[in-house]
C-alpha cells in the first residue's frame, strides 16, 4: 500500500491490510506496436484459465457530431464480425472457450477467456476474421435488419428516454437513435467495405492477458501473430467535449414518450458539480467523488420510502452520481403511472428540502455506520478471475490506470467529515442551493390530451419558485450552442 495513504479518523472503520489487486506489469510500450499488460494470477486460483482483453483504437472513428455516419458504420461492423465468427464461437464454447466483440467509443473491443493452452489460437482466430473475407450479403442484411429494430426500439422506455436527453443536452457527439437510424438506412454492403479497409489502415492496440498464461508466451504471441495482422502505431484520441451548466440555471426538456401504448410517466433530474477531474489521480476530486457516492448510499433509502412506499407515485425511484467523462454530477429519478413530471418534480424537492434537514441533524453514529459500511463494501475482496481481469482491464482502457484507485478512495472515505457532506448538499444540491445547476429531463404518455406545453411551463414554474432562471429546451443543437463547454483534459 502507498504510504501516503490518511488514516482514517472513524471509529470501527475497516483496516487496509494490502492491495486489492495486483498491478499489471507492462511488457511492450512500443510507439508503433501495441501496448502489453500481463496479469499473472493463474496460481491464485489453481485453474489453467486465461482471460485476454484487446482494445482496438482508430483514428478513423473520432466521433462529432457531422459524421454519425462512422458511427452507425462502426456498430453494423461490430455486429457483423460477431455473426461472421459465430460458427468459431459455438465450436469454442464446447471446448470451454468464450469470446465476443463490441464497439466503443474509438474502435473495437475484443475479449476472449477460458482454457489458456487454445485461448491464443481463438484470438488469432478473431483477428483474421477482421477482415470479413467471404462475408454474405444476406447475413449483412440481417444485422443491418437487426439494427434498425434497435435504434428503432432505443427510447421505448421513458426511463432511458429521460437519461438520453440529458446525454444529448451534455454531449455534443451524441446523436438521436432516429440520426442514426436515418444514416443506416442508405448504408450499403460495399460502403461497410470501405468503412472496414479505412479502419484498419492504422490503429493502436491496447492488450490485456491475465491468468495462466506466462509473459514470454504472451511476449512470443503479440511479437508473431498480432504484430503481423494489423498496422499499429500510437493513436491520441481527442477527449470528449462536455457542456457546462451555469449556476443557479436550470433547463427543462419535456417530450412525449416514443411508445404510444406506454402510460407511464419519468422524470429526471441531474445536478452537475464545478470542475473536472484529469487523467491522472486528483486528490480533490477524488474526494468531492467519494462524498457523492456517500450522499448516494445515505440518500437512497430515504428517498425510496418516501416517494415509493410512503407517497406510492410510482414503481422505480432513486439516486446515483454521475461521471460524464470526468464532470461529476449527481441524479435522482422517478417512473409513475399515478403522477406527471410537475406534480413528481414537487415531491421531489419538498424531499431534497427535508433531506437538507435531516442531515444536518443527523447522529454522529449513523453517519459513522454508512462509512464503516460503505468502506467494507469497497475493500470486499475480488473472488475471481474474471473481478480481477475487469477491474484491470478497466484502468488500462481509461488511458491513465491507477491501480490502487480503490484504496486511495477508501481511505479518503475514512477521514470525511458530516459537515464536508452537507455543505456539498446544500451548495449543489438543495432547493437555494449558490451553485445549483440542474437539467430536468422528462417524458409523458404520447396519447393523454394534456398540453405539453403546459406541463412544460408547470416544471419550469416550479423550479423558478426555487430561486433559478429556467430555459425551456426545444432542441438540444441550440441549447449546446447557448453555452460553454469544460474545457478538454490533456
Amino acid at each position: 500500500l502507498s504510504s501516503d495513504l490518511p488514516p482514517s479518523t472513524v471509529a470501527g472503520f475497516p483496516v487496509m491490510s494490502g492491495r486489492l489487486l495486483p498491478t499489471p506489469c507492462l511488457l511492450k510500450n512500443e510507439t508503433e506496436g501495441p501496448k502489453l499488460w500481463h496479469l499473472p494470477c493463474g496460481l491464485r486460483f489453481s485453474q489453467p484459465r486465461s482471460l485476454l482483453s484487446l482494445g482496438i483504437t482508430s483514428p478513423h472513428c473520432v466521433f462529432d457530431s457531422s459524421n454519425v455516419r462512422k458511427e452507425v458504420l462502426l456498430e453494423l461492423l461490430s455486429a457483423c464480425l460477431q455473426d461472421s465468427l459465430n460458427e468459431t464461437f459455438y465450436t469454442a464454447s464446447k471446448a470451454k472457450l468464450h469470446c465476443s466483440f463490441n464497439d466503443t467509443s474509438y474502435g473495437l473491443s475484443l475479449r476472449a477467456g477460458g482454457f489458456s493452452q487454445k485461448l491464443l489460437q481463438l484470438v488469432e482466430t478473431m483477428i483474421q476474421g477482421l477482415w470479413l473475407k467471404s462475408f454474405a450479403q444476406d447475413r449483412f442484411h440481417s444485422q443491418w435488419e437487426e439494427l434498425c429494430r434497435t435504434y428503432r426500439n432505443a427510447w421505448l422506455k421513458p426511463q432511458v428516454h429521460c437519461a438520453q436527453l440529458r446525454k444529448l443536452l451534455l454531449l455534443p457527439t451524441v446523436s438521436k437513435p432516429s440520426q442514426r437510424e436515418a444514416e443506416l438506412s442508405t448504408c450499403t454492403f460495399s460502403e461497410l467495405y470501405d468503412f472496414l479497409g479505412e479502419f484498419y489502415q492504422k490503429v493502436d492496440c491496447k492488450l490485456l492477458i491475465s491468468g495462466n498464461t506466462s509473459k514470454d508466451e504472451a511476449s512470443r504471441w503479440v511479437e508473431t501473430s498480432l504484430a503481423n495482422q494489423l498496422v499499429m502505431e500510437k493513436v491520441d484520441v481527442p477527449d470528449w467535449d462536455v457542456v457546462q451548466l451555469d449556476p443557479r440555471t436550470a433547463a427543462v426538456w419535456l417530450q412525449p414518450a416514443i411508445d404510444n401504448t406506454q402510460s407511464n410517466s419519468a422524470i429526471e433530474i441531474y445536478f452537475q458539480l464545478p470542475g473536472r477531474d484529469s487523467w491522472a489521480w486528483n486528490k480533490d476530486m477524488a474526494r468531492r467523488r467519494v462524498l457523492l457516492s456517500l450522499l448516494e448510499d445515505m440518500m437512497y433509502e430515504p428517498l425510496y420510502d418516501e416517494l415509493r412506499t410512503k407517497q406510492q407515485l410510482g414503481y422505480s425511484v432513486g439516486c446515483c452520481l454521475r461521471d460524464t467523462f470526468g464532470v461529476q454530477g449527481f441524479s435522482l429519478y422517478v417512473l409513475s403511472a399515478v403522477q406527471r413530471p410537475p406534480a413528481l418534480l414537487r415531491s421531489i424537492e419538498r424531499f431534497l428540502q427535508d433531506f437538507a434537514r435531516q442531515l444536518r441533524e443527523w447522529p454522529a453514529e449513523k453517519f459513522t455506520s454508512h462509512i464503516v459500511g460503505m468502506g467494507g463494501r469497497l475493500l470486499e475482496p475480488k473472488r475471481t478471475m474474471a473481478e480481477f481481469h475487469d477491474a484491470c482491464w478497466s484502468e488500462i482502457s481509461f488511458g491513465h490506470p491507477t491501480f490502487d484507485r480503490t484504496e486511495r478512495a477508501t481511505a479518503l472515505l475514512g477521514t470525511v467529515q458530516s459537515s464536508e457532506l452537507v455543505d456539498l448538499f446544500e451548495k449543489y444540491i438543495a432547493p437555494g442551493g449558490s451553485g445549483r445547476a440542474c437539467i430536468v429531463t422528462a417524458v409523458v404518455p404520447a396519447v393523454t390530451g394534456e398540453d405539453s406545453g403546459a406541463l412544460c411551463s408547470a416544471l419550469g414554474d416550479g423550479l423558478g419558485l426555487a430561486g433559478l432562471q429556467v430555459t425551456s429546451v426545444s432542441n438540444e443543437t441550440s441549447f449546446r450552442s447557448s453555452h460553454k463547454l469544460f474545457c478538454r483534459r490533456t
